[in-house]
């Protein structure tokens, strides 16, 4: 029996490392992908982009004949490189360097926050662009998986609280677990910093920036359970309530029960 119970908690403790190691690829996903921290990433490839693009020719083209449309109109919008490219005609005497910043902020906006009409896994496979991955809506996506993966470790240190031997012991074990699954995240970026050559690890970048935060979170939250535990664990040695009743004990005592009642 004890083989048995000894063989459900590792397969438990398996599962409590991988949704733990889940929580913080969550976590560390929705943090990297927050608004403040993808900015800087897409504005420079927005940037790159218009830099990259005709956009200037256009420009100076427009600027030569503006003179009656800008009598009946604010702004001068088209289509280019996927994006709206907006000229306000305010700016008409400024540089094209200010033109490109004023345009900027707002296609970093709409990339970001722009509303898509599909799962996940769906729009990957219907948007074929890297735009999406750095939007909003991945964000809550992973977010979403956050919350997920933080409900079921719960669930399972609640199962784990039916077989292990000491209740005491269960903070103990759940942060030693939550300190070895965030572990990775301490250096993850190192990792990824290795293969920077392949420009597709170059682009995770994005995704890891803050992993390091994660384990910052993580590592002090399972030191705290380890504590929890053994304050626990010396509380309930000063007070007799960690005394384990054996299965011959068990067995004697309700013997002597059966005979008081007969």
């Amino acid at each position: 029996m004890g083989l048995i119970k000894g063989g459900i908690v590792t397969i438990i403790s398996f599962l409590l490392l991988c949704s733990f190691f889940f929580l913080n690829t969550s976590l560390t996903l929705t943090r990297s992908l927050e608004y403040d921290v993808v900015h800087g990433e897409i504005a420079k490839t927005v940037n790159d982009l218009i830099v990259s693009s005709s956009l200037q020719d256009k420009f100076l083209s427009f600027k030569q004949g503006t003179d009656s449309f800008c009598l009946n109109n604010s702004e001068y919008v088209f289509s280019s490189v996927g994006h709206a490219f907006v000229i306000n005609c305010s700016l008409l005497d400024s540089s094209f360097e200010e033109i490109i910043d004023s345009n900027v902020e707002r296609m970093t906006q709409d990339i970001y926050y722009k509303e898509y009409d599909c799962g996940f896994f769906d729009c990957i496979s219907k948007t074929h662009s890297p735009e999406f991955l750095v939007s909003k809506h991945t964000r809550d996506y992973w977010n979403s998986k956050f919350y997920l993966a933080l409900v079921l470790s719960l669930i399972l240190i609640g199962v784990l609280l039916f077989f292990v031997e000491n209740r005491y012991n269960l903070p103990i074990w759940s942060g030693i677990v939550l300190i070895i699954s965030s572990l990775p995240f301490m250096k993850i970026d190192w990792f990824i910093g290795l293969f920077s050559k392949l420009p597709i690890l170059d682009f995770m970048n994005v995704f890891i920036s803050q992993g390091y935060s994660v384990f910052l979170t993580m590592f002090p939250i399972g030191i705290a359970l380890i504590v929890i535990g053994v304050i626990l664990r010396i509380k309930g040695f000063a007070t007799g309530e960690t005394k384990m009743v054996s299965e011959k004990d068990l067995k004697d005592f309700v013997r002597k029960e059966i005979k008081k009642n007969k």
